[in-house]
């Protein structure tokens, strides 16, 4: 490898034994192999863009350190990252081609988080969330809520279930009462990157839990109606959890009623509006598809449901803040949350953006797009806030906030 390039890939630094690393992984997924090289290594990663031959990075790192590193330091960084697939390789793109290959033929997406992120067996599974449930700071009720008034849409959390699995009961809680949507259109975030604002598939989605089917004929009319190709990017399913997470909750509420669907969307992101202060409905793809979307759920002749699996504000040094995680920090960060969740309550989709907008979004609010799209597809009475909570790790220095809302 003559030239090599790192692809665009993950490094946050981690310490391990007293040995400070950095840890590279793979935002698409494509690897599940992350890769723990040493802090000294990070200038070499660098020098990784395609232009420089193995000769020119040893003698950039000798001109930055003031020694030399040996050539073979260099080249066994390379192999393994290339052994990793975090290298623009030919090995990487045979890699890739296969797997996606792959994923084009199966009927049924596979559960990409099983044993990792939940319980992979049904009944530890049906065990776990009912924990999320029952703890004391969950709903504290299996029963349905209060109110039996139809749920038009639901906001929950796309966190990992050990932090912000309580938060996803009271979301889930709220709809307990009102089960009778036919299909669940539900509205994730395309965390790996998009090339389109949106993403969809027409695969069933199998979980410890079985398999929910995709209304295909949903998915269909949407794609006719749309202005881009909705399945261009369907391979960005594979692997990401904000859609999947819902429907495991999904699942264990509806328990033996098989007959409910999914319409599974990946929204991708929209800072390009955001610095532009240009609104979503301006943009000829998102409002395309909003459109198209919202012709479907109006005409199609079923009861739908949305559900946008989001998350707020991402802050710390682990995202690129300079502030430390103070409690100070944290408390701007909810009343900035809190703002945004007024506009969410008050269903007000362009105050929503044009608050975002007046901050280039500084607080990184990673599930914007989906509550926008969410917001611009349902005609909802009324938003209620039931929660709203973070998750700080004041080791790594990273902190996530999430929320849980209904709207009748």
């Amino acid at each position: 490898m003559s030239y090599p390039k790192l692809r665009n890939i993950e490094a946050f630094p981690i310490e391990y034994e007293g040995e400070k690393l950095v840890c590279l992984r793979d935002p698409t997924h494509l690897s599940d192999r992350p890769l723990f090289v040493k802090s000294s290594s990070v200038f070499l990663l660098s020098q990784l863009d395609g232009r420089q031959s193995t000769s020119d990075i040893q003698a950039a790192y000798t001109k930055q350190v003031g020694y030399a590193i040996p050539s073979e330091q260099i080249h066994d960084l390379i192999y393994q990252l290339d052994e990793h697939l975090l290298l623009d390789s030919e090995h990487f793109r045979q890699r890739k081609k296969s797997i996606e290959d792959t994923f084009s033929r199966a009927e049924c997406r596979q559960a990409a988080h099983a044993g990792t992120a939940y319980e992979a067996e049904p009944l530890d599974l049906a065990a776990q969330i009912e924990r999320f449930f029952t703890e004391a700071i969950g709903p504290g009720s299996l029963q349905p809520a209060d109110s039996t008034e139809p749920v038009a849409a639901l906001i929950a959390p796309h966190i990992d279930f050990h932090r912000g699995g309580h938060c996803y009961a009271l979301s889930y809680q709220a709809l307990k009462g009102s089960l009778d949507a036919d299909i669940y259109v539900i509205l994730g975030i395309g965390h790996a990157g998009l090339q389109h604002s949106f993403t969809m598939t027409m695969k069933d989605f199998s979980t410890p839990f079985g398999v929910m089917k995709t209304e295909r004929a949903f998915v269909e009319q949407v794609q006719a109606a749309c202005p881009f190709d909705v399945m261009e990017d369907e391979f960005q399913h594979k692997n990401e959890h904000s859609v999947e997470f819902q429907i495991i909750f999904l699942q264990y509420l509806l328990q033996a009623r098989s007959n409910a669907t999914i319409v599974p969307v990946l929204c991708g992101s929209f800072h390009e509006m955001i610095y532009s202060g240009k609104t979503p409905l301006k943009h000829p793809e998102v409002s395309g598809f909003i459109r198209a979307l919202k012709d479907a759920i109006d005409t199609y002749g079923k009861r739908v449901c949305v559900i946008a699996g989001v998350d707020l504000a991402h802050v710390g040094m682990r995202f690129g803040d300079s502030e430390p995680l103070t409690e100070a920090f944290l408390d701007k960060v909810q009343q900035s949350d809190l703002q945004l969740l007024q506009h969410v309550e008050n269903l007000d989709a362009e105050a929503l953006f044009h608050n975002l907008a007046s901050t280039h979004d500084q607080y990184r609010v990673c599930g914007y797009p989906a509550i926008y799209t969410m917001l611009s597809v349902v005609n909802p009475r009324k938003g209620t806030l039931i929660q709203y909570d973070q998750a700080a790790d004041h080791a790594t220095q990273q902190a996530v906030s999430f929320a849980s809302m209904v709207f009748n």
